[in-house]
């Protein structure tokens, strides 16, 4: 304990000095202060040894989901994108609903033209996820790279299959207009058009069938 002391006094004076920070590893390592370890590997921005502590707990299912969380935060502050994806299946795996994951998840795909992964991602969200926005929101990103990637077929598929769920939202009902007629396809714009049209007319009557029947009521 006094040789750490030591060490972390002398560290403090040149925190850059990779040796003095090895000396404080030393002693904390044959102290078992793991969670001091770790720490002390971030605030020196040794993230990736760090993170191998962390996933050495993992594997051997010692960390809580609130490790799980500050894992994920370490790896984001890497230019590893292979850290990041581990990272965040880790924490999908646990928090199976956590838009944040999910965006950044099919964001780093993107980014590296795996668009095959990205779906992929996005479609298995879709089982998990209850919020009514979040799941606006990845098939928003859903149908934009079915559209950036140029497969139509799958653009018109997904289309077809959400775009009557949520009317009520006229950005989306917007959205989904937009982006059928964004698949170059008039006659296929023109019928989702048409049947976005219709339903929302079916609703507007039972709206109304409801308020004539409160009315009547009422009196």
């Amino acid at each position: 304990h006094n040789a750490l002391d030591i060490a972390l006094k002398l560290w403090q004076k040149n925190t850059d000095n990779i040796a003095l920070q090895n000396d404080v590893l030393f002693f904390a390592k044959a102290l078992n202060k793991s969670n001091f370890i770790k720490n002390f590997l971030v605030w020196n921005r040794r993230f990736k040894e760090a993170l191998n502590l962390y996933w050495a707990d993992y594997k051997h299912k010692k960390l809580s989901p609130q490790d799980i969380q500050k894992a994920i935060t370490i790896a984001s502050w890497t230019n590893k994108d292979n850290l990041k994806i581990k990272w965040l299946k880790a924490g999908l795996y646990y928090f199976p609903d956590n838009i944040n994951y999910i965006e950044q998840l099919s964001l780093i795909y993107l980014n590296k033209n795996e668009y095959k992964k990205a779906l992929a991602i996005l479609y298995t969200s879709l089982n998990n996820i209850k919020n009514t926005e979040h799941i606006k929101k990845i098939i928003r990103q859903l149908i934009f790279i079915a559209l950036q990637t140029k497969d139509i077929k799958l653009a018109k598929s997904i289309i077809k299959k959400y775009a009557f769920m949520y009317l009520d939202d006229p950005n989306f009902a917007k959205f989904i207009l937009k982006t059928s007629l964004a698949t170059g396809e008039p006659y296929f714009a023109s019928s989702i058009a048409k049947i976005c049209w219709l339903s929302l007319k079916s609703r507007l009557q039972k709206v109304n069938s409801f308020v004539r029947g409160q009315a009547n009521s009422d009196s």
